[in-house]
C-alpha cells in the first residue's frame, strides 16, 4: 500500500485473502524477489482507496491504478506511468553522498528512509547508530548511556569517529550515504574535510517556522508503530479508541523548546553548510508527500548529471594535460 502518512510512503502487497504478518517490499536480495513470486502466484491484482492509504495487493496492481492518482492530502495529480516510476527502486544503488538537513520537523526521518527506498544509499542517522551501540550493549553504547545518563554531551570528536566508522563499513562503501543529524557544528562540519568525508551534495528540507511550529506542537506518536499522526495534516483515525489512548506527545514538543531550536538552526545553518552546494526542496506543511518525493527525486537526479558532468569535465582536462605533457617530451627527444 502507498500510505500518505508522514511516516510512511512505503510500497507494500496487502493480501485481500488474509492479513500478512509481514508485507514485501520491493528489495535487492533474491530472497525477497522469490517471496515477491510466490505472494504475486497467490493473490489476485486488486487495488483499492482507503482514505489516505491506497491498497495494492500485488505487483499487477500497479497497472489497474487510475490514470490520475490523487494524494490523500489533495494538490497533487500524477500520473499512472509517474506514480509508478516514483516507488519503484532503481535496480542498482546510486552511491549517493548526501546530507539531508532541515529546521526540527522538516522531514528528515520521513524522506531519509524514503531517498534509501528509491536509490540504495543508506539512511545513516546518528541518531539511530547511537541507539543501535546502547541497544547492541556494546563497550561503546555503555559508554554512551552512561555519558549521556549524566547529561553530558557527547563530544564533536567522538560524534566523528563513530560517523567515520559507519561510513567505512561495507554497506556504505558500496551503496553511498544520506547523513541525518550530522555534523551538527561547525567543528564536526570541518571534521569531515579533514579527514575525507565525502559529500556531493545538502540536501535542504524548508518549512516555515509557522509551519514548524503548527506540526511541532500538535503531532502525536503512536508508540506501537512508530507513526506520527496530526489532526490537520494526518489525523488519526477516529473509530480506533485502543489507538487514539495510546498516542504520546515529544517531550521536547514543546513551544519554548521548538522556538529556541529554530533559533539556533538559523544561527548555525550558514556556518555549517558552506563546503558544500546545497539544494533546496520545499516541505511546506500543506504539500502532498507524493509531490515533495517527486521534487526530491528531480533534485537527486539534477545533483548526478551534475557530478556526471563534473567528472566529464575532469578527465578531458586530464586527458588534455596528458597529450600535452607528450607532446613536450616528444619535443625534447627531438631536440
Amino acid at each position: 500500500y502507498v500510505r500518505s502518512g508522514r511516516e510512511k510512503m512505503d510500497l507494500c502487497f496487502v493480501s485481500n485473502i488474509s492479513p500478512l504478518s509481514q508485507s514485501f517490499g520491493f528489495g535487492y536480495s533474491s530472497r525477497t524477489c522469490s517471496s515477491l513470486k510466490l505472494f504475486k502466484s497467490r493473490v489476485q491484482p486488486k487495488v483499492e482507496y482507503r482514505g489516505s492509504v491506497t491498497v495494492v495487493s500485488s505487483l499487477d496492481g500497479l497497472n489497474s491504478l487510475t490514470e490520475k492518482s490523487t494524494d490523500a492530502r489533495g494538490g497533487s495529480n500524477l500520473s499512472k506511468s509517474e506514480l509508478i516510476e516514483l516507488l519503484t527502486p532503481e535496480k542498482t544503488a546510486h552511491k549517493l553522498k548526501l546530507i539531508i538537513s532541515g529546521k526540527p520537523v522538516s522531514g528528515k526521518s520521513t524522506y531519509g528512509p524514503k531517498i534509501q527506498d528509491k536509490y540504495g544509499a543508506l539512511h545513516v542517522s546518528t541518531g539511530d547508530i547511537l541507539r543501535d551501540e546502547i541497544r547492541r550493549k556494546t563497550e561503546l553504547g555503555k559508554r554512551i548511556q552512561s555519558e549521556l545518563a549524566k547529561g553530558i554531551l557527547l563530544s564533536d570528536e567522538f560524534m566523528l569517529e563513530l560517523v567515520k566508522k559507519r561510513l567505512n563499513q561495507m554497506d556504505c562503501m558500496e551503496r553511498g550515504y544520506i547523513l541525518d543529524g550530522f555534523p551538527r557544528t561547525v567543528k564536526q562540519a570541518n571534521g569531515m574535510i579533514e579527514c575525507g568525508i565525502e559529500v556531493d551534495a545538502v540536501l535542504f528540507l524548508d518549512r516555515s517556522d509557522e509551519d514548524v511550529l503548527r506540526w511541532a506542537l500538535h503531532r502525536r506518536t503512536d508508540p506501537k508503530t512508530g507513526m506520527i499522526y496530526h489532526p490537520e495534516f494526518n489525523p488519526a483515525p477516529q473509530d480506533d479508541g485502543e489507538l487514539l489512548n495510546r498516542l504520546e506527545k515529544r517531550e521536547d514538543d514543546e513551544e519554548c523548546i521548538v522556538r529556541k531550536r529554530l533559533m539556533q538552526f538559523s544561527e548555525t545553518f550558514p556556518k555549517l553548510y558552506k563546503h558544500w552546494k546545497i539544494y533546496k526542496v520545499n516541505t511546506a506543511a500543506g504539500r502532498p508527500y507524493i509531490e515533495v518525493f517527486r521534487d526530491i527525486c528531480n533534485v537527486i537526479e539534477q545533483i548526478e548529471r551534475e557530478k556526471t558532468e563534473k567528472k566529464e569535465k575532469t578527465k578531458k582536462s586530464s586527458s588534455k594535460n596528458s597529450d600535452h605533457s607528450k607532446h613536450l617530451a616528444s619535443e625534447t627527444r627531438f631536440a
